[in-house]
């Protein structure tokens, strides 16, 4: 991993300890997400497209050191690969007695973990395990599954899903209407997505922004994370309306998709562009309830990888260029609809970029707040409620 990071490298002081540790733990991420084979991997073959990286026994050692900052689950199978690689191909990167000690101590870690009632885990377990309890995270499961290309929709919540053209949301689109389709509807969250709502001038123009102003997030340094590497890894930039042409367009672009309030408003988390390289991702997570909605705009194709996962829904949405998806993140009464939990799967080739517009609460002065708590707002369809 490190000689391919000297070769692609364009900064004369790198690559710096943290780009490799980013590196290692794409690979990882993306290996634990889609459970692909460890051979196929190290020998730089992923989803059967030939990469031209390969990994050494070295490299699957020090994906394993490092794992265990992000997963309870012992490193197990990348040591063994270590170590087949070391036994098997003459890989001289690591040595014979390095990769069999590292392969006992992380099988020892392994069944003392899980069986901990082994005699040879005496002690051991008292000293490592005291008072430790595996807990699992059935919306890491879902995310991990959804990820895998599984939608969980049942096919009563399918047969409702349909498309249409939206021409009475803003005067301008009884000319030219624009293209929506539902992800999904009640009683589960309502998601949408738009297609084919911003030029491709408008887009590159984002993108280049972000490549000349972005921050890197979600960075190892050392072992603590400045951010959970699990939580996000993403560079990110802020265009600001007021300055940036682009940035205004796709303000007033929301405003007109939504029928929601956001130009000329003060005050709330200007536009965010978002970049994912190869496993980058965003974990399962829930929009500020301040934010009454949504709005992300893909900015360009992704080759594989990168839908945004709709847990509770059951859904993904695909990252298509030009196309916009939006939720509302708050019921009518301004409490926060904690259904939308929500994730970005790993880019596997390629990259990801997008365009979010949160949409601030304290603006929307129009909107009506329900009698019943806890109500759900609803997207109309050419004005009209579905439901009805």
């Amino acid at each position: 991993i490190s000689s391919y990071l000297a070769k692609v490298y364009n900064i004369t002081d790198g690559p710096l300890q943290s780009d490799l540790q980013a590196a290692m733990f794409s690979v990882w991420y993306i290996q634990y997400i889609h459970n692909m084979d460890f051979k196929d991997m190290t020998d730089g073959i992923v989803t059967g497209i030939e990469t031209g990286v390969t990994l050494n026994a070295r490299d699957c050692l020090n994906i394993a050191n490092h794992s265990h900052y992000y997963s309870d689950d012992p490193d197990l199978d990348w040591v063994k690969h270590a170590f087949y690689l070391v036994n098997n191909n003459s890989d001289d990167s690591v040595k014979y007695e390095e990769a069999y000690d590292a392969l006992a101590t992380s099988q020892l870690d392994y069944d003392c973990k899980f069986r901990p009632n082994n005699p040879i885990c005496r002690g051991y377990v008292e000293s490592k395990y005291m008072g430790h309890v595996v807990q699992t995270d059935f919306l890491d499961m879902k995310l991990k599954t959804m990820c895998r290309g599984k939608n969980l929709q049942t096919a009563q919540e399918k047969s409702k899903l349909f498309c249409w053209y939206e021409r009475e949301i803003h005067p301008s689109y009884k000319i030219g209407p624009i293209k929506a389709e539902w992800l999904s509807l009640h009683p589960k969250t309502e998601v949408v997505q738009f297609y084919d709502i911003i030029t491709d001038r408008v887009m590159d123009s984002l993108r280049y922004f972000a490549y000349d102003n972005a921050t890197r997030d979600g960075v190892m340094v050392e072992i603590n994370a400045v951010v959970s590497p699990l939580e996000r890894q993403i560079i990110f930039a802020f265009p600001d309306p007021e300055t940036n042409e682009e940035s205004m367009y796709v303000s007033q672009l929301a405003e007109r998709t939504t029928g929601l309030k956001l130009v000329n408003k003060t005050g709330g988390v200007s536009l965010r562009l978002t970049g994912y390289g190869p496993g980058g991702h965003r974990g399962k997570h829930l929009d500020a309830p301040a934010q009454t909605g949504t709005f992300m705009i893909y900015i360009n194709d992704v080759k594989k990888g990168g839908e945004t996962t709709f847990l509770t829904a059951g859904v993904s949405a695909l990252p298509i260029k030009g196309s916009a998806v939006f939720w509302y993140n708050v019921f009518t009464d301004g409490t926060a609809d904690k259904s939308f939990d929500h994730g970005g799967c790993p880019i596997v080739f390629g990259e990801k970029w997008v365009a979010v517009r949160w949409i601030v609460d304290a603006w929307q002065d129009h909107l009506k707040c329900d009698l019943k708590p806890q109500t759900p707002y609803e997207i109309l369809v050419n004005g009209k409620s579905k439901y009805k």
